[in-house]
């Protein structure tokens, strides 16, 4: 039974122009102009009814109206010195007028962040008189400063002169006498002026540097400290000790716990009813292996005075 002619008849955005040389398919043209063979069950069956042009315009107008309203309009709304007028042609952008008269599209989100409120010749001037106003800050912060802190003594600092503001805004420097040193150096108020004031300039840091280097480039000797098992054996004890004795630790149950730390490994040396035997176990330990440690680097204070010495000639 031959296929029914369906030449002038419309589906949809489709006109059925004539047959097509491709078996099922008839030759059809869109409303926009496109000319396709479409298959002729797609549509009789409504599953084609265009090129694809009618529903992709429908499509994005949609998402764009959708966004639009989800968004909401601005129009008559101020940001900053731009005031609303109308939608933009330009998806996105909005029609605004500054206080001096200019009138620009803006991008929503510029406007809603801040990041625009005005236009380039009004944000220029309002740079320039914010730029006056800091400046007249400055000036305002260094004369209190001059009157409080000019010539006196703070946190053994003593103040020769206040500078200005290297930047507008920010914290003014000083020259001032270095409490260690002696030095005229320049240093920032706020530093010497504050709760917790540095206690020397950056030369005296870079010298305490070096001095640190060289002491533990002599001290620092088979993974342990010349001056840390010299200071344990004079009888020096740790800070957070409870017991009074290095090395030394009461037990919930009540005895003694006794150990040395050496190498970066601790040695064990026993639980003792009596905190004396336990002190005595760790003196032991002490002799032992403290003193032959440092027998076997005989000579390392010499070293190290030596080496201090030479660095003070250096930075002479």
């Amino acid at each position: 039974m031959a296929a029914k002619d369906l030449t002038g008849q419309t589906f949809g955005s489709w006109i059925v122009i004539g047959a097509s040389e491709k078996s099922g398919y008839v030759k059809c043209r869109c409303k926009c102009g496109t000319e396709r063979d479409v298959l002729r069950e797609s549509l009789t069956r409504g599953a084609s009814k265009s090129c694809g042009c009618v529903h992709t315009r429908s499509e994005a107008q949609l998402r764009m109206d959708e966004r639009r309203k989800k968004e909401g309009d601005l129009t008559g709304k101020q940001f900053g010195r731009w005031t609303v007028l109308h939608r933009a042609e330009k998806d996105g952008y909005f029609t605004c007028q500054c206080e001096c008269g200019t009138v620009k599209d803006v991008y929503r989100h510029s406007l809603t962040s801040g990041m625009s409120t005005g236009c380039q010749h009004c944000a220029f001037s309002h740079s320039d008189a914010m730029k006056s106003a800091a400046a007249q800050k400055s000036a305002k912060a260094k004369k209190a400063a001059i009157e409080k802190y000019e010539g006196k003594t703070v946190s053994g600092w003593k103040i020769i002169e206040i500078l200005p503001p290297r930047k507008p805004d920010v914290s003014m420097w000083c020259k001032a006498v270095c409490p260690q040193c002696g030095k005229t150096v320049e240093v920032r108020l706020t530093n010497i002026t504050r709760a917790n004031p540095i206690l020397r300039c950056s030369d005296c840091a870079r010298d305490m540097k070096d001095k640190v280097d060289v002491i533990h480039s002599v001290t620092q000797v088979d993974g342990s400290s010349l001056s840390s098992v010299k200071s344990r054996m004079g009888g020096k004890v740790n800070r957070n000790s409870k017991t009074g004795v290095n090395g030394v630790v009461k037990r919930p149950n009540g005895r003694y716990f006794a150990y040395i730390n050496f190498r970066r490994k601790q040695i064990y040396l026993g639980l003792y009813d009596d905190l004396d035997d336990a002190i005595a176990a760790r003196k032991k330990a002490e002799a032992a292996i403290y003193g032959e440690y440092l027998d076997q680097h005989e000579g390392w204070e010499e070293e190290l005075a030596s080496r201090i010495e030479e660095l003070k000639k250096e930075k002479k």
